[in-house]
């Protein structure tokens, strides 16, 4: 067996493992009653979770090339963990804020890592072996989103997630990236996947991601289109960030008891985690322009379901139908800057240009807390806050799109047509 598929194996059960961030709206109402403080201030441990995560994201890759990315992985598993340690144990806010923090490490170590170390092992399918392994996150989400809301109806807070979860996310990740996770093909003495062994040296192949394809990294940030699908991102992030945080405290305040709520967002994980598999495949076969469209377009039915379709006193026909969109804007929290990146760049300055673009995304969502802060202040209930975020949605859609029509590469007659 080609070692890249042990490789993508690892990356898959570290992404599951990754999943279990997507927790916060079941715990948030017990952290509420714990510490006596209101949702909306423990809704800003979201932003130091992504302002950490924004930072130390564009450092990933030189981090990688430094000390491996063994050491990338493993320590992006020891700061999941250690992020619900310190959530688990805390007795204030700011206990909350810390162990958030650590968690932005988690996914900077872990997200950009993996996009990274699966662009090295392969070049055919790429997008499609990236978004298999980034649908681990949703299944995993769906997976822990039913287990924290099991632990939390038998123990306390600080037994759910500071210490069973703890164990479990340990045992999941540390030992897999020691044991199965290489660098990159060159120190197994192989190429990448789909590498053509007649003109292409493991070195290069290492260095340079095996095709010059696109345009470089310098080319592609004096563009406008860096700019639009910066900022694209950054309010894509925000917007559906927002469902998956405050969902389930809408559904709760609405009608729906804390142990549905958390059921549904399990299963929405789940079509999530089908959404991001299904996503790499119809970027390749119709492009990175149909691939924003339909997320955001399924989102934006989506959250106008949510508000107009009786919310926690909702049918359950109209619950499975918000989910099943939800599931399919899913990709937005996670696979949107590696399509993009290919798709308005190519893959020569991938490996340089994912860093930004992944800070870009993180970037919007951690200001999604302040937004959602401003807007319930403003207006009492979800109303406003969730018509707000159709609205960025709407203007993440057209940036997006314009950023990738005017893409150099989209424009430059002396590069490959090549799709």
């Amino acid at each position: 067996m080609f070692y890249g598929y042990i490789v993508a194996i690892g990356c898959f059960i570290v992404m599951f493992a990754s999943g279990a961030l997507s927790t916060t709206g079941v715990f948030l109402p017990a952290l509420v009653e714990k510490l006596a403080v209101p949702i909306e201030d423990l809704g800003i441990m979201a932003t130091f979770n992504l302002v950490v995560y924004f930072i130390a994201a564009n450092f990933t890759g030189k981090i990688i090339d430094k000390f491996g990315s063994k050491f990338c992985l493993a320590l992006g598993g020891l700061c999941l963990a250690g992020n619900f340690f310190i959530i688990g144990h805390a007795n204030s806010i700011w206990g909350v804020y810390l162990g958030s923090a650590v968690g932005g490490v988690a996914n900077a170590a872990i997200v950009p890592a993996i996009s990274l170390i699966l662009t090295r092992w392969f070049v055919k399918k790429r997008n499609s072996v990236i978004s298999t392994v980034f649908a681990a996150a949703g299944l995993g989400g769906s997976a822990f989103i039913a287990l924290v809301g099991q632990l939390l109806s038998r123990y306390s807070t600080e037994s759910a997630i500071g210490k069973i979860l703890v164990v479990i996310l340990l045992v999941m990740t540390i030992p897999v990236a020691i044991l199965l996770i290489a660098d990159d093909p060159s120190k197994k003495g192989l190429k990448p996947f789909g590498a053509d062994e007649s003109t292409e040296t493991v070195e290069k192949v290492a260095k340079q991601g095996v095709d010059d394809y696109g345009v470089d990294a310098k080319t592609a940030r004096k563009s406008i289109s860096f700019y639009l699908l910066i900022v694209g991102l950054a309010l894509s992030g925000m917007s559906v960030l927002t469902f998956w945080t405050y969902g389930a405290d809408f559904w709760q305040t609405t009608g729906m008891d804390a142990l549905a709520s958390a059921n549904y967002l399990s299963v929405g994980a789940l079509m999530g985690s089908a959404g991001v598999f299904l996503a790499g495949r119809l970027a390749e076969k119709f492009g990175g322009r149909f691939y924003v469209v339909y997320t955001l377009l399924a989102y934006i039915i989506g959250m106008v379901l949510l508000l107009v379709g009786g919310g926690g006193t909702a049918s359950f026909g109209i619950n499975v139908a918000i989910l099943v969109l939800m599931g399919l804007s899913y990709p937005l929290l996670n696979t949107t800057p590696s399509i993009t990146t290919m798709a308005a760049y190519g893959r020569k300055g991938y490996s340089s240009l994912i860093g930004n673009f992944q800070s870009g995304l993180a970037f919007g969502q951690a200001f999604t807390s302040f937004v959602v802060l401003a807007a319930m202040k403003v207006s009492d209930g979800y109303n406003l806050t969730f018509s707000l975020m159709i609205v960025l949605a709407v203007v993440a859609m057209v940036l997006m799109l314009m950023g990738l029509k005017l893409s150099p590469l989209n424009n430059n007659q002396t590069v490959s047509n090549r799709k």
